[in-house]
């Protein structure tokens, strides 16, 4: 995989130029250890090398095997959005995002693995840059190479927008939930409002109400584990279906919660990047259901 910039400032070492790019010490070292690697105005050079403004800088990016203990497993995927270095899917209700000691072989790093194998992909290791509960549905974001990764939780400026159905009339009909979440200590996985937790902060807006539910759009401001389950749970009003924080069963088979939009600056264009996933059947048919407009 390569990468390229333009200088667009004027005399600099090439080494600062790429350490303003994100690159680490550790990861130039392993760079300069393959020849050509490293190259300005399609010329192999040292680190040392000093730009002057317009030049081309370009990077081969170290390749990246798969991990042996990973098996790839043909599956259809929604792809939202796909360039060099991103992929962007619509993850469905059910379905894990990485291997379990319960589902092994059909997560969804399973069957991107099986993708890049089948599009002949030069990287082959998984990164994922965002990740949801197994029965949340919406946008998954993976990157096409540890660099990539690295800029995408470091300075793409990524935000999350979420749909939920939760239990309900939610007063005040917008706001922030400013509450730490910690884990429950008789718990590996449920977690709950707790001092001396991580910070948590939720964002959400009332989209319309009924006598028994609520339709909220939800800005995660922080990324803790079950955050928008946790803080909806300890108002008072859990997500429908959501039976491990004390959401009504029944009504759904799953909690009712969809990643809707994923914003992010592109770390090598630049440019924002736009991403939407509508609404899957199950959450448009309890909406209906529940009187609920604003989907």
């Amino acid at each position: 995989m390569q990468v390229t910039w333009i200088n667009q400032g004027g005399q600099l070492i090439l080494r600062d130029f790429l350490k303003e790019k994100g690159l680490s010490r550790r990861f130039l070292t392993k760079l300069k250890q393959v020849k050509g690697a490293i190259r300005v105005n399609h010329q192999p050079v040292r680190v040392t090398w000093e730009l002057v403004k317009g030049d081309q800088v370009e990077l081969d990016l170290p390749k990246e095997e798969a991990n042996p203990h990973l098996a790839p497993n043909e599956g259809g995927l929604d792809i939202l959005y796909e360039d060099d270095y991103l992929l962007a899917l619509n993850k469905s209700a059910g379905q894990t995002c990485l291997p379990s000691p319960q589902n092994r072989s059909s997560s969804l790093a399973n069957k991107v693995l099986a993708y890049y194998i089948k599009e002949g992909a030069e990287n082959l290791k998984i990164h994922p840059v965002t990740r949801l509960d197994k029965d949340t549905s919406g946008i998954i974001l993976f990157a096409k190479h540890q660099y990539i990764h690295h800029l995408m939780t470091t300075r793409s400026h990524l935000t999350k927008k979420y749909l939920a159905l939760v239990q309900g009339q939610v007063t005040p009909i917008e706001g922030v939930i400013d509450l730490a979440i910690g884990r429950m200590e008789d718990s590996i996985i449920k977690r709950q409002v707790k001092q001396g937790g991580k910070p948590a902060q939720t964002s959400y807006r009332v989209l319309d109400q009924s006598n028994q539910a609520s339709l909220l759009t939800i800005d995660l401001l922080t990324g803790r584990t079950h955050q928008i389950r946790v803080h909806f749970s300890h108002l008072g009003h859990p997500l429908l279906g959501d039976s491990l924080y004390g959401g009504q069963a029944g009504i759904i088979d799953r909690q009712a919660l969809h990643c809707q939009q994923v914003d992010f600056t592109h770390p090598l264009t630049g440019q924002r990047v736009h991403l939407q996933a509508s609404l899957p059947e199950d959450l448009l048919v309890l909406s209906q259901r529940l009187k609920l407009e604003g989907v």
